[in-house]
């Protein structure tokens, strides 16, 4: 079902695929040092928006430098992104994705792609010195 392309892209064809996705980012960031485990919370909460809300597969594109690193989750619905009119409640079992994504990121946001939307985040890599 994950169909792995090249380093850092992937296909996610359903939320079988969530625990590859999160193997997959820790492997491709495993040098980030302490922010690794931000990175994989990020990215698995951008996947699962992409398979609830968007109702389908999509891609997954990482981008490693020393001192950025960024994940984007392309998927097919045109629909605009949706965000949350009012706050969760704290029983609520949805619904604090893009929150999460708005806490670790040093940067995100969401851009047109040709059959649907990508949702982006960016997180700074500390540097050792």
């Amino acid at each position: 079902m994950h169909i792995e392309r090249a380093n850092g892209d992937w296909w996610v064809l359903d939320a079988r695929d969530l625990p590859v996705v999160r193997t997959s980012v820790r492997d491709f960031a495993r040098s980030a040092g302490d922010v690794v485990d931000d990175l994989v919370l990020a990215a698995s909460e951008l996947v699962t928006n992409a398979l609830v809300h968007a109702g389908g597969p999509c891609h997954v594109a990482a981008l490693r430098t020393p001192s950025v690193f960024r994940l984007a989750v392309t998927d097919t619905d045109p629909a605009p992104l949706r965000l949350a009119a009012c706050p969760v409640g704290p029983q609520a079992s949805s619904g604090r994705g893009l929150a999460i994504i708005a806490a670790i990121a040093s940067r995100w946001g969401v851009a047109p792609a040709d059959a649907g939307k990508t949702v982006w985040f960016e997180v700074d890599i500390p540097t050792a010195g």
